[in-house]
C-alpha cells in the first residue's frame, strides 16, 4: 500500500513536471523544424540579394524614379522579413553546451538579448 501511494505521488510529480515544461515551451520554435530550415534558406537568399543589389542600387539606380518605387517596395518586403526573423529569434530554441535543445522562451530570449540581438537590430 505504501509503495502504491509513493508511485501515485511520483506519477503526479512527473505529470506536473511535464505540464510545467510544456507550458514553458509552448511558444518556442523547434530549431530542427522543417519550416524553419526553409525560412533560414529564404533569409540567406534575401541577404545575398541585399549584399549584391545594394551596391548596384547606390552606384547606378538611385536617380531612376520609375525603378526606385518598385525597388523601394521590394526593399520594404525584405525589411519586414528581417524584422520577423529578429522577433522569431526570441523564440528559437538553441543547442546548449551539454547538447540539449533549450526550449524555454524566457531562457531563449535572455540568451538572444545577450548575444546576437544588438547585431541583428543594427542590421535591420
Amino acid at each position: 500500500s505504501r509503495s502504491r501511494s509513493l508511485s501515485a505521488d511520483n506519477l503526479s510529480k512527473i505529470r506536473d513536471f511535464i505540464a510545467e515544461r510544456e507550458r514553458k515551451e509552448r511558444y518556442s520554435i523547434d530549431p530542427d523544424a522543417g519550416w524553419h530550415t526553409a525560412w533560414d534558406l529564404v533569409m540567406v537568399a534575401l541577404l545575398t540579394f541585399v549584399a549584391i543589389a545594394l551596391p548596384i542600387e547606390l552606384a547606378f539606380l538611385s536617380d531612376n524614379v520609375e525603378f526606385s518605387l518598385g525597388y523601394w517596395a521590394w526593399n520594404r518586403v525584405i525589411d519586414v522579413a528581417f524584422v520577423l526573423d529578429l522577433v522569431m529569434n526570441f523564440f528559437l530554441g538553441y543547442e546548449t553546451e551539454e547538447g540539449n535543445v533549450e526550449r524555454e522562451v524566457k531562457v531563449i530570449a535572455k540568451k538572444y538579448l545577450s548575444t546576437w540581438f544588438a547585431v541583428d537590430l543594427i542590421s535591420v
